[in-house]
């Protein structure tokens, strides 16, 4: 699996690929751990775009995201990207992304539903998560308690499951 930091596309998310990887973790980076795009968008690249006057609010948010995640969809072309800025501005880099990230740390993460895998808490480890809330009654709880513990994470078992199928 890929570390959080590197940022990836494949068909049909993306067609230009920055770094190649498997589509589960675009997926995973996208979809599971969305929260550190908050982050990344307080970067001081990000705070001090040259803007041209004439782009609109909802143009910049798409350009912070390409920015931030260093992925162009399928309709736009990296020119095309450059156009809403008045100098050249370049996507952050992996290291750009994995040493502000780093910054990032006593993160809280919950759930209403239990975490079924291990891979939920090596994740959330990447992105800062010092603290897991969860009902538990995995049957594999054994192996999320293990990961946490390995990684110094404060797990809670709340007992009280509000999610359900």
């Amino acid at each position: 699996m890929s570390t959080p930091n590197q940022i990836v596309s494949c068909n049909p998310v993306a067609k230009h690929v920055i770094n190649n990887t498997t589509k589960y973790d675009v997926l995973q980076y996208f979809h599971l751990n969305r929260f550190f795009f908050r982050w990344l968008r307080q970067h001081p690249l990000v705070l001090s775009l040259p803007w041209k006057p004439t782009v609109r609010r909802a143009e910049r948010s798409n350009a912070i995201d390409v920015l931030c995640s260093g992925v162009l969809g399928d309709e736009v072309s990296l020119d095309q990207w450059q156009q809403c800025f008045t100098e050249p501005v370049n996507p952050l880099t992996p290291e750009d992304r994995k040493s502000w990230l780093a910054q990032q740390t006593g993160v809280v993460m919950s759930s209403d539903a239990f975490l079924p895998f291990r891979d939920n808490i090596d994740c959330a480890k990447q992105f800062g998560v010092m603290f897991v809330a969860h009902p538990g009654g995995s049957v594999r709880d054994d192996e999320i308690i293990e990961a946490c513990d390995g990684y110094g994470i404060t797990l809670i078992h709340t007992g009280l499951r509000l999610f359900h199928h």
